[in-house]
């Protein structure tokens, strides 16, 4: 089996992929996880770029895997209502991916009813725009409290309760390092039991250190207001 390197690419994304696969993981979702087996649940937050997202979604689809991406619907970074958003979520859906609700708590009260409702109400508008049920929940940037939750939120399951965060192995690659521990280095892996893994495409799309990403988003974002502009407005 390959040796994958520890940069966070495209090419080293398809390696890790493809060793699990390798020895014998399955890729499952949230409701058929058995956490004793070889299986694999890969989640995707989209934190900053739809466009990253879909590459992410079709170098799987090439691979033959199956992943779950959740969507803020309140983003200062993309439009779900977009034209462009809704083209790259029903190619997600074509590539067969799940979606579910990446969910901001922090711009909401913080007590158990005001979440309820507001990840209800989430739910619902972003099943519209999906034209498929939400059923499962990641928090965005969640506060210990939320980390080993242990009740449903708005009536669904949610990714940080204790079955799918301390009950399976649990790896992450967010600020654009792994936490954790590395995937192939997690006691779950080498046990041979299954794992939550946590990914963010805009780590491994662009290129360089986690700071020089970010700036390759904003440059590139840039340059997509000025021609959005150039479309909308003869004065620039």
């Amino acid at each position: 089996m390959r040796q994958c390197d520890s940069d966070l690419s495209l090419e080293n994304y398809s390696c890790l992929m493809n060793s699990f696969l390798s020895s014998g993981y399955k890729f499952t979702d949230y409701e058929n996880i058995n956490p004793a087996e070889k299986n694999i649940i890969s989640r995707h937050d989209i934190d900053f770029s739809m466009g990253a997202a879909l590459k992410m979604a079709l170098l799987e689809r090439d691979i033959g895997i199956k992943s779950t991406y959740f969507l803020l619907l309140k983003s200062d970074f993309y439009n779900l209502h977009s034209s462009s958003s809704s083209n790259i979520i029903k190619a997600i859906i074509s590539c067969g991916h799940d979606i579910g609700l990446h969910f901001d708590a922090s711009i909401y009260k913080d007590d158990k009813c005001s979440i309820d409702d507001a990840v209800q109400k989430e739910c619902d508008i972003l099943s519209s725009i999906v034209e498929r049920s939400i059923d499962i929940v990641s928090f965005h940037r969640p506060t210990k409290q939320l980390i080993g939750y242990p009740d449903k939120v708005g009536g669904r399951i949610h990714t940080y309760q204790p079955y799918y965060f301390y009950d399976i192995g649990y790896c992450s690659d967010s600020r654009g390092e792994w936490h954790y521990g590395s995937p192939l280095d997690h006691k779950s892996y080498k046990n041979g039991t299954a794992i939550q893994l946590l990914t963010h495409p805009i780590w491994w799309v662009f290129n360089g250190t986690p700071k020089g990403k970010l700036e390759q988003f904003i440059s590139n974002n840039k340059d997509q207001i000025v021609s959005l502009i150039k479309q909308n407005s003869s004065v620039y």
